[in-house]
């Protein structure tokens, strides 16, 4: 359970170091556009990982949100003032 945790974690700041490194190119590379292509590549293999680690775990969370909304949206129905 805690490596699906650190894994989660690991990749999830690996994405967003890798988006802000792609989106912003904060250094000059001679071959630049190899570089990039490169991590933008890795970007999105780790992002397609993060969603896959727990998929269980995402599902339950919108099984809830679903459910709380439903309820809020019958009270919202029944109330009559």
């Amino acid at each position: 359970m805690f490596l699906m945790y650190f894994l989660n974690y690991l990749l999830g700041i690996a994405s967003v170091i890798l988006a802000a490194l792609v989106a912003d190119k904060p250094f000059p590379v001679a071959n630049s556009s190899v570089l990039y292509k490169g991590l933008a590549t890795a970007l999105s293999a780790v992002t397609g990982m993060v969603a896959f680690i727990n998929p269980e775990r995402i599902g339950e969370r919108y099984q809830r949100a679903f459910r709380v909304l439903s309820v809020e949206i019958t009270r919202f129905r029944g109330d009559k003032k």
